[in-house]
């Protein structure tokens, strides 16, 4: 019972701080789904089915009802379907992960439309009105930072359907790989998701360079007034495959740190600096781009890149 309390109280944590802190709430958000697939995983999923009524409960009558809404159709099914993945064994990693991946967004679509039905408004919009106020405080009345405001709160209807994808690709590979590191460490006995391959050896199709060619192009020739439409869908398409070459040149840095024994010190600055400091995520982009044509590891190391 001690255990089933204790996920219960944690996934709360997680899901009130996700809607009421900045910037770490949305990590929490993110997280919300994992105690209860920890405790799926090593603790059973009664109990963990009991956990989640806790939650439930506490949510809609102590809380808000709307809280218990997203929990429920937005984060409890990719718990279960960790759980169902970690027992079936029947995939591998990167097949458990795109289901996982296909899981978050589906959710997530089904959470927009129940709040749809009910409110007629997009829960994934910003405010547009307190974004305004927020960005008079910080920046004053300056002309040319609320052009560019308008110009931002114009566009980012259209691109949500690149941020929903990396919202639930980062939501998904964050759940899986910490429950399966969290269920070996705590419940070693128990059946566990499968293992990722090393991230060092992290790459992806070249045809994704073909892609970003064309999505391109399209961008190029495409007047966004006259078809605004298929210039969004080229700039979803760029914003997503940037993403992938940038966790492919990540991959490549670590790797060039482990083949000359960086310190562990080292790297750790190095993952900070690049996960943090926008101005390096265009040269980490670049490099992940050169590797996905070019395959530094195999020329340096003269081994195929790992597949799991």
């Amino acid at each position: 019972m001690g255990q089933v309390i204790f996920f219960a109280v944690l996934t709360l944590i997680l899901i009130v701080a996700g809607f009421f802190v900045p910037v770490a709430g949305f990590f929490a958000l993110m997280l919300c789904p994992l105690p209860l697939a920890v405790c799926a995983c090593g603790e059973g999923h009664k109990k963990a089915a009991f956990a989640e009524i806790i939650v439930e409960a506490v949510l809609l009558l102590a809380i808000s009802p709307t809280m218990a809404l997203y929990f429920l159709l937005g984060c409890a099914p990719l718990s279960g379907t960790i759980l169902i993945l970690s027992e079936s064994k029947k995939y591998k990693s990167s097949e458990n992960y795109l289901i996982c991946v296909a899981v978050s967004i589906v959710s997530k679509l089904f959470v927009m439309f129940v709040f749809w039905m009910f409110t007629g408004k997009n829960i994934l919009l910003p405010d547009a009105n307190a974004v305004k106020i927020l960005m008079s405080q910080i920046y004053g009345n300056d002309r040319e930072i609320k052009n560019l405001l308008n110009q931002v709160l114009i566009i980012f209807p259209k691109m949500i359907p690149a941020i929903l994808i990396l919202f639930s690709s980062l939501e998904a590979f964050l759940n899986y790989s910490l429950c399966n590191i969290l269920v070996k460490k705590f419940y070693p006995s128990k059946k566990h998701p499968e293992d990722f391959p090393a991230f060092t050896s992290w790459r992806f199709p070249k045809s994704l360079m073909t892609v970003l060619f064309f999505a391109l192009m399209i961008g190029y020739f495409t007047d966004f007034d006259d078809h605004p439409d298929l210039a969004m869908f080229a700039i979803n398409l760029q914003i997503l495959i940037n993403f992938i070459m940038y966790a492919e040149g990540f991959s490549l840095i670590f790797w060039f740190m482990n083949r000359y024994k960086f310190n562990k010190i080292f790297k750790s600055l190095g993952g900070i600096l690049l996960l943090f400091f926008p101005f390096l995520w265009a040269w980490v982009i670049i490099m992940g781009m050169c590797d996905n044509v070019f395959n530094f590891r195999e020329k340096l190391s003269g081994s195929c890149n790992l597949k799991k």
